[in-house]
């Protein structure tokens, strides 16, 4: 059996359940496969349901060189683990100070999570509407070289015939997503 060839590209992701592939009927239609094809790379993802700004999950010894980092996280950070909207600002701060660290030419894109059918329900207590949580990341990397924040809002249709659950995107919501996404940054 003969390995693929090497991609032009090489591109580390950082997510949670929707980078995961959620709920998509088939793997091919994630996000990973799916922005591999758009941009003629390969792409190492490092997704978890239930992620969030965790800096420990960065592996510091992780044995890959990306041209580009996407990190797509904020959604949990405001449903189940931030306290507080500055919990989120100071979590995606850490995350992004470890991946210059880290990472200090590479070129990372931080997305803010996308439009849910189900977040006007959810809202906790003294948590910002889920709209603003774009905000709170940009707070926390705006001071950081080399990153670029897209608002994921602008990235999914505000329709639920495009999600799977009301959260999760379903083979339409992927697939746009993903357009979307390769629109916005060029490989």
């Amino acid at each position: 059996m003969t390995p693929s060839p090497k991609k032009p590209k090489q591109v580390l992701m950082f997510g949670d359940s929707i980078l995961q592939g959620m709920n998509a009927r088939f793997s091919s239609l994630c996000l990973p496969v799916l922005l591999s094809q758009h941009w003629n790379c390969d792409i190492l993802p490092q997704a978890m349901g239930g992620g969030s700004f965790d800096e420990h999950v960065i592996d510091e010894n992780l044995p890959y060189t990306p041209d580009v980092i996407v990190i797509m996280f904020g959604c949990n950070d405001w449903y189940t683990f931030a306290k507080t909207n500055e919990e989120i600002t100071e979590n995606a701060r850490a995350f992004a100070e470890k991946l210059d660290a880290l990472y200090p030419d590479i070129p990372r894109y931080f997305i803010s999570p996308i439009w849910s059918a189900t977040w006007q329900k959810s809202r906790r207590e003294g948590m910002c509407p889920y709209g603003e949580v774009h905000d709170y990341i940009q707070k926390g990397i705006a001071s950081m070289k080399n990153t670029t924040l897209l608002r994921g809002f602008d990235l999914c249709p505000h329709h639920s015939s495009f999600l799977a659950d009301g959260v999760h995107p379903n083979e339409l919501g992927f697939q746009y997503y993903a357009n979307q996404i390769a629109k916005a940054i060029q490989l």
